[in-house]
């Protein structure tokens, strides 16, 4: 694809670089405010993806394979695509050996209303915003993640979808009422999950969904 493999990366600013420690930590409240589809040099966007421990990353955009680059060692990676792409229009070459589109390219599923109503402890409908949740979001199929982790550093969804490497996937602080969101196209039901709680002390803890739907047997309990 022109102009992908001839892109250099500009100077990450010290802002940036912090984003970016942090997001190495596990403490990353804004996974989405530096990976999936931005705005880049010119009239192009940059797609940015997370894959800690990957040599190298291949995305199917427009039906063409590419391999991103890798601008970080600790696993960050950048493809420049054109500026009318969409998030529909490109996928990711996961773990798991399937194609997904990007989880961090797609709007919250928790909203606003869902935000201010919890945050005001009168949301009586909470059973159909927290746990997971199937659905189609801007036009992909997928399972839409809540959970509620108000003194959490840093919340990120374990599942057989990226072999319960938490690295992989960081959720996202839906405001200050402590709520973490992450929508995962291509996730199916049936499909086994756990979140894992980075602690402030710094400690990880893996937690079964409180309001899961389906669990599996004792002595297992994955949601």
């Amino acid at each position: 694809m022109s102009g992908v493999t001839d892109y250099k990366p500009a100077d990450l600013d010290w802002a940036f670089s912090l984003d970016i420690d942090r997001l190495m930590r596990g403490e990353q409240e804004n996974p989405h405010h530096l990976l999936g589809l931005h705005p880049a040099q010119g009239d192009k966007r940059v797609i940015r993806l997370w894959r800690p421990g990957a040599k190298r990353i291949y995305l199917e955009v427009r039906g063409e394979v590419v391999e991103a680059l890798c601008i970080r060692e600790c696993g960050l990676f950048e493809v420049i695509v054109p500026q009318d792409l969409t998030p529909l229009e490109y996928r990711i070459y996961c773990s798991d050996g399937r194609l997904h589109h990007d989880p961090y390219s797609f709007y919250p599923t928790f909203g606003q209303m869902d935000e201010y109503l919890f945050g005001r402890g009168v949301h009586y409908e909470l059973y159909n915003v927290l746990g997971a949740r199937l659905m189609e979001h801007q036009g992909a199929a997928g399972v839409a993640f809540t959970v509620w982790a108000p003194s959490a550093k840093g919340v990120a969804l374990v599942s057989d979808l990226n072999r319960w490497d938490g690295r992989q996937n960081p959720m996202r602080c839906m405001g200050v009422a402590g709520v973490w969101e992450l929508f995962v196209p291509g996730m199916k039901e049936g499909e086994k999950y756990k979140f894992e709680i980075r602690t402030q002390e710094g400690r990880l803890k893996i937690k079964a969904d409180p309001l899961a739907k389906w669990s599996e047997l004792r002595p297992n309990n994955a949601s």
